[in-house]
């Protein structure tokens, strides 16, 4: 791996503090040409502790911390933190040092159009001229909605069953009526079982469970319950998807 640093700004606060803010420079330059990670007005990149301690392995963790501090106090970096996960503490960075802006202002970038855009010392560097709204930002919060049980985390071909949709948002109501919600986490476990099910079997797991007021999804229950002949007397309990489900199958069936 490969290292380097701008001679004037390492003359002016140190070789390690160059090789950081060159790291850091190269990130948001890259995110300022994907426009990415935009955030109040600026373009930033993001690190853990551990993740730059792995990059630079020469500087023990304490003194990149140290780096850092010393470089948010001089003003030549800001951090922030913008993690959409609650309790993450990485940190993310941006350049606002007027000095180390004036160094990197004849820098060119290529723009996703082809074209050079070279940056103007009279405008902030990594400064994102879009509104928070219009940056392309994947906003898991939207794409993953608590509301409709995180159904958007399954395949496409399971999430778009007109049956599993109407048998996962009864699902979504019974976790709700035993305030119990549903969490990504939840969901993406579940998903995990579901691996090897057809959808007839995943829409049964989750009538069956809300049948007998479980807490939780348990494919292979919904399975014993069938080996035992015991489908016919859950079919009585269970919600109109599924007895929507079996009319149909039993239609089809009749026509063969």
């Amino acid at each position: 791996m490969n290292h380097s640093f701008n001679t004037e700004i390492a003359e002016k606060y140190g070789i390690e503090e160059a090789i950081i803010i060159e790291h850091l420079v190269f990130w948001i330059q890259k995110n300022i040409a994907n426009d990415k990670h935009g955030r109040d007005g600026l373009y930033w990149t993001y690190n853990s502790a551990q993740a730059f301690n792995e990059i630079f392995p020469y500087m023990s963790p304490q003194k990149i911390s140290r780096i850092l501090r010393k470089l948010e106090k001089l003003e030549i970096i800001k951090s922030g933190c913008f993690n959409r996960r609650k309790g993450d503490r990485t940190k993310w960075y941006t350049i606002i040092g007027r000095r180390v802006i004036h160094v990197y202002s004849n820098q060119c970038l290529k723009m996703k159009n082809g074209s050079d855009q070279c940056l103007k010392v009279n405008e902030p560097i990594f400064k994102n001229e879009k509104s928070i709204k219009d940056i392309n930002i994947p906003d898991i919060k939207k794409t993953y909605k608590e509301s409709d049980g995180f159904i958007n985390l399954f395949p496409e071909e399971i999430k778009e069953d007109s049956d599993f949709k109407e048998a996962w948002k009864e699902w979504t109501a019974h976790k709700k009526e035993r305030r119990n919600s549903l969490t990504e986490r939840m969901v993406t476990m579940t998903i995990k079982q579901f691996k090897n099910l057809s959808v007839e079997e995943m829409i049964e797991t989750v009538n069956v469970s809300i049948a007998n007021g479980y807490q939780g999804l348990f494919p292979e229950k919904a399975k014993k319950s069938r080996r035992v002949g015991g489908g016919e007397k859950m079919a009585e309990k269970l919600s109109p998807t599924t007895k929507a489900t079996k009319e149909k199958s039993k239609t089809m069936v009749e026509e063969i």
